[in-house]
């Protein structure tokens, strides 16, 4: 029987009121029947604690396989859910901004619909995300085409001028561009910003930039928010696969 048929889950419902009636209900119940329910009912209490800890493990194993593998000296390290989970069918970007879900947004101000984005499960290798975003434009006539990250309150939590962020990417293309990621870091009404080219993929198909917070001008003030844009540079005609994405934090050796 299927965890998630009608079927199952109506028998689930029953189980769960049987059990919540016979609670209510002890009062009225003859000791007798009481005694043989609780064997019952024990019975059943250590069977759920099995599983509870079974399914534990599992899940636990599972996020452990989906946590981005930390670079050296990395304190935090974080993959949007763009990247971890399955997400709605994607179709034609609009012009201006398309929320693909509540991290991730494609940004462009093509005229036409020329640019597609959606999520695919990833073709790349083992130890990548299991999902991956792809672009495809055509004949291109916006001025840009961005993809924007909004990083977590975990991360941005504690993050000081101490502070280099690194961005690694697993671009593929079928025609050869170039990356550029600004980052954007938000103190009360004002908002600094970094912007780094983002370099040649090693031979693990991973591209990597660093973010020097040390340079920022940040101060004192704590930061508010967080978000990457990833810029493709002339674009046109070309299919954009970010196979991974992740950002880590590392403490910048002290001069």
């Amino acid at each position: 029987m299927k965890a998630n048929g009608f079927v199952y889950r109506a028998r689930m419902a029953a189980m769960l009121r049987f059990w919540r009636e016979q609670a209510g209900a002890t009062g009225r119940l003859p000791a007798a029947l009481l005694r043989d329910m609780r064997g019952q009912a024990r019975t059943l209490g250590r069977e759920l604690d099995r599983f509870l800890k079974a399914s534990d493990l599992r899940l636990e194993a599972r996020e452990a396989a989906l946590a981005p593998r930390r670079t050296d000296g990395a304190d935090a390290a974080w993959r949007p859910s763009l990247w971890r989970q399955r997400q709605a069918p994607t179709a034609a970007a609009d012009r201006g901004q398309q929320v693909l879900d509540g991290e991730t947004a494609l940004y462009h101000d093509c005229p036409l619909a020329e640019v597609w984005a959606r999520q695919i499960a990833n073709p790349g290798p083992s130890g990548q995300a299991p999902f991956a975003l792809v672009t495809e434009t055509y004949a291109f006539s916006g001025s840009y085409l961005s993809v924007s990250v909004r990083l977590p309150a975990q991360l941005t939590a504690g993050t000081s001028a101490r502070h280099i962020l690194v961005l690694e990417l697993a671009p593929r293309t079928e025609v050869p561009l170039t990356l550029l990621a600004r980052l954007n870091l938000a103190q009360g009404q004002d908002a600094l910003q970094l912007t780094q080219t983002v370099g040649a993929p090693d031979v693990q198909g991973i591209a990597r930039t660093e973010f020097d917070l040390g340079h920022a001008g940040l101060g004192d003030r704590d930061i508010r928010e967080m978000w990457i844009d990833i810029f493709f540079q002339s674009p046109a005609n070309n299919r954009i696969v970010l196979g991974d994405l992740v950002v880590a934090r590392r403490t910048r050796a002290e001069l």
